[in-house]
């Protein structure tokens, strides 16, 4: 009897309603492992054509418990997309899926991932890899003689990473002039460049998490005055599956996401800033006060041992007008707030310079902040630099990489040893820099 009602309960969940409209042609064109916790993890999915789908998932070598998510209706009005997410998993337990549109199977052999840990002691070694700007090659745009970029194999390698997980840092997608026009064209570019053939691999070897930058927001150098924001952020959040968007109430896309004694906070650069030509740095609205008081509390509330502020473009660089440090009020204020509450353990990681480097403020009574930049997965290297920023005192020596790459992140040793390792790495895979800060260099000097 228990058999019988568990049979008819699937079927609740999986049979199409005949109010749907379904294709028994339609195929999984797209498919992301996003946000995965403790107890719960999400998966993105897009088909070529409105349908039903729905996903099993069971822990490994148990397909005995399999659970099935309800069938969801897979519509043009949501770009053919829907992010699942599934429930009641165990910490610390691999688990594996399949993907179905209307009731057939879409994946050849079945997906896994793996719930992270609760918090331990000692904290395991971890792993994230890191990057931003992808462009993908346009021959429209070509005609117009525009190219920012080629190639996307870097991500091939990507997919050879063991990692906790991939942390998008802006520049996700370049909207191109004529995609601003309409919601139609912006999610016509999301497409296309997530269906590369390139990146498939890599969508559903790990989590992923992103924030953005400009391009992926509007045009070049865009404000919270570009008037397609909306737009913009439906379709971010109907791509990515981050744990979170923003506040209960607020708007936005920050979130913040933890990994044993690792932190990061993902911050939003676009939703609240004022135009870079603001005629007054110390009034110019970089965060916002929402996302502003945001932050300071999840950074004065953190017992992680490197909290992690991720940040779409450069934190330290005082000679890009994009920088953060030149929204002169807000920079100082959360600078200013660290000190006073002395929160150690900080470290800034940015995208969107289209190179990779290590800027390192020393500070008088203070440890010492980092920015790691890394940029760019396929678009253009920089080329063109100001006499200024190219010989910036501020920046590692030996750090600057001006080549497509990616960064990895890792974080090992003991309790008391703990170290963060930055690693600039080239889009075969071969180590172009590396870097390592112990947790011991993030703190305020005892008091004589």
């Amino acid at each position: 009897m228990k058999a019988l009602f568990r049979c008819v309960l699937i079927a609740a969940f999986v049979l199409p309603s005949p109010a749907l409209a379904v294709s028994e042609q339609a195929d999984l064109v797209g498919l992301m492992l996003g946000h995965v916790g403790t107890t719960e993890a999400k998966i993105w999915v897009q088909s070529d054509e409105e349908t039903q789908a729905f996903i099993t998932y069971w822990p490994e070598n148990k397909q005995q418990e399999a659970r099935h998510t309800s069938a969801v209706a897979l519509n043009e009005a949501q770009f053919l997309s829907h992010t699942f997410v599934l429930d009641q998993l165990q910490p610390q337990q691999k688990y594996r899926y399949a993907v179905y549109l209307n009731q057939q199977k879409q994946t050849e052999q079945a997906l896994s991932f793996q719930t992270i840990a609760p918090l331990q002691n000692p904290p395991q070694n971890l792993r994230f890899v890191v990057g931003s700007c992808y462009y993908l090659d346009d021959p429209l745009m070509k005609l117009f003689q525009y190219s920012y970029g080629s190639g996307i194999e870097i991500f091939e390698t990507m997919a050879k990473e063991e990692a906790n997980a991939m942390l998008w840092t802006g520049d996700n997608v370049y909207f191109a002039p004529f995609d601003l026009s309409s919601r139609y064209n912006m999610n016509q570019r999301y497409k296309k460049q997530r269906q590369q053939a390139s990146l498939k691999d890599f969508l559903v070897k790990m989590p992923h998490y992103a924030t953005w930058d400009d391009h992926d927001f509007g045009p070049n150098n865009s404000s919270r005055r570009f008037s397609g924001a909306n737009a913009a952020t439906e379709i971010f959040k109907a791509y990515w599956a981050n744990p979170r968007y923003g506040g209960i109430t607020e708007p936005g896309i920050f979130f913040s996401q933890r990994w044993q004694d690792v932190e990061f906070m993902v911050t939003d650069n676009r939703t609240y800033p004022d135009p870079n030509n603001f005629p007054d740095p110390l009034t110019r609205s970089f965060f916002g006060r929402t996302q502003m008081d945001w932050l300071k509390s999840k950074l004065v509330g953190s017992s992680a041992t490197f909290k992690v502020v991720i940040i779409g473009s450069p934190v330290f660089n005082r000679y890009y007008k994009e920088s953060f440090y030149l929204a002169t009020g807000e920079f100082n204020e959360l600078m200013q707030f660290l000190d006073a509450n002395k929160v150690e353990g900080v470290v800034f990681l940015s995208g969107d310079r289209h190179h990779s480097e290590l800027t390192k403020w020393e500070r008088e009574g203070a440890y010492p902040f980092y920015n790691y930049v890394n940029s760019p997965l396929t678009s253009q290297p920089t080329k063109l630099m100001s006499d200024s920023e190219s010989h910036d005192t501020w920046r590692v020596p030996g750090s600057l990489v001006r080549e497509r790459n990616y960064g990895r992140l890792t974080v090992s040793g003991s309790p008391e040893q703990r170290m963060l390792a930055l690693e600039t790495m080239s889009a075969t895979g071969e180590s172009l820099w590396a870097y390592t800060i112990s947790a011991s260099e993030l703190r305020y000097p005892k008091a004589p």
